[in-house]
């Protein structure tokens, strides 16, 4: 989960407010000048951040606006020095009002430079498939005529009855027409096999095309779809219950304590935990309209299709055990052992893609203050809709899913 902080000690607005924690700052760490120290926590984090990206913008290829990939390495150059120098108040305001602009605008960029290239890509897959089309085709009617032609010869050779220099010159012209004709066979199984050849290549570029979208959908570490994919489906889901009388679930899935495994074990342990986690909601999650996906960090979520919030609260139960049941050899001859906690909210026809996640991570927010490993469900129907105990509008709860939500704390 995001901690709800950018760089520099800006609030991270992709949450609700209600889940945000102010900044401390340490005050008795800056001198009077309002330098911060060189050393400092945030200091190196953003430089763990910006150096990877400004090897991986001078790696690249540069994109079709070559001025603002240039603009882009130099602000990043001038951040990066004024880490390693010493953040004042003044450059640490200025990296982070420009940060705010171009990171965001890089990445646009990438993206629509990767969005280009798979469509140039489908255009030759497409051109080339076209041009066999147009070859096989042209092929098929020239043997076809050929053979009408040959069939022809061979009849008015046959019928010849001039006397013997005539059958003569018949069984030459038959022996001339076979020939051509085994040639001409030889030929077309030739050109059959190149265009087989043809056509798996155009195939190969097809696959290519596939794993290229693969690739751009789904999270590598953990195989699961990833944040980008998660957007695109929750939306569909939305508009698909404001067209139709259409139920669907999410779950939202944190993993508890998972910085402590990291800094117990060490981050290929954490990374171990992830993909087992993975693949235990995977374990449980068969359904091919159902849609699993990695949202950042230790989170994750599942929509469920046609699924109403009791059911919704089964699935939820079924995955916090599976992962439960999970070991794995840690540090030493420690074992980890990890847990989850989950948080279930029903989808409205009304909803907004951020009203539905704000509802969900609600849950799980509660799911955290009540002991974490256990799963909380957001009710979801208005008062008046015939709503069950399980499904008290504006409560949540695991079992009894009858407590008010607790204040929010921290899901560590």
């Amino acid at each position: 989960m995001s901690d709800g902080f950018s760089l520099f000690g800006g609030v991270d607005r992709s949450r609700p407010e209600s889940v945000q924690a102010p900044m401390a700052v340490d005050r008795s760490t800056t001198s009077a000048s309002g330098e911060l120290p060189a050393a400092g926590d945030s200091g190196q984090v953003a430089a763990a951040v910006l150096g990877p990206i400004r090897e991986e913008a001078a790696r690249l290829p540069p994109a079709s606006d070559a001025d603002a990939e240039r603009r882009f390495r130099r602000v990043l150059d001038e951040v990066l020095y004024d880490i390693r120098e010493g953040l004042t108040a003044h450059s640490a305001a200025r990296a982070r009002t420009a940060l705010q602009t171009e990171v965001p605008a890089w990445f646009e960029r990438r993206r629509a430079q990767e969005k280009e290239r798979d469509a140039e890509m489908a255009r030759m897959a497409e051109a080339m498939g076209k041009a066999l089309k147009a070859i096989h085709g042209d092929d098929q009617r020239f043997h076809g005529q050929f053979d009408q032609h040959m069939q022809r010869m061979r009849q008015a050779a046959g019928g010849a009855s001039a006397g013997a220099a005539a059958r003569g010159t018949a069984d030459k012209l038959l022996q001339i027409i076979d020939d051509a004709t085994h040639e001409l066979e030889q030929k077309r199984q030739a050109e059959e096999r190149h265009m087989r050849q043809l056509s798996e290549m155009v195939r190969g570029l097809h696959q290519q095309l596939d794993e290229v979208r693969g690739q751009a959908q789904t999270d590598g570490l953990t195989g699961l779809f990833n944040r980008k994919s998660f957007d695109e489906r929750l939306s569909d889901e939305l508009k698909k219950s404001r067209l139709t009388p259409y139920h669907f679930c999410l779950i939202m899935i944190d993993l508890d304590h998972f910085k402590q495994v990291n800094d117990s074990h060490g981050h290929v342990a954490g990374d171990k935990v992830l993909a087992a986690a993975a693949k235990a909601i995977q374990a449980v999650v068969l359904r091919k309209e159902d849609f699993c996906a990695r949202c950042g960090g230790e989170e994750m979520a599942v929509l469920l299709a046609d699924c109403g919030a009791v059911l919704g609260l089964r699935t939820a139960e079924a995955i916090r055990q599976r992962i439960a049941s999970i070991v794995l050899p840690g540090a030493g001859r420690a074992e980890i052992r990890p847990t989850a906690s989950l948080g279930v909210a029903e989808g409205l026809d009304s909803d907004t893609p951020e009203d539905l996640v704000a509802r969900a991570d609600k849950a799980l927010y509660a799911a955290k203050h009540w002991g974490r490993n256990r799963v909380e469900v957001a009710g979801q129907r208005p008062a008046g809709a015939g709503a069950g105990p399980e499904l008290a509008p504006n409560r949540v709860g695991s079992t009894s899913l009858r407590r008010p939500f607790p204040p929010v704390p921290s899901r560590r």
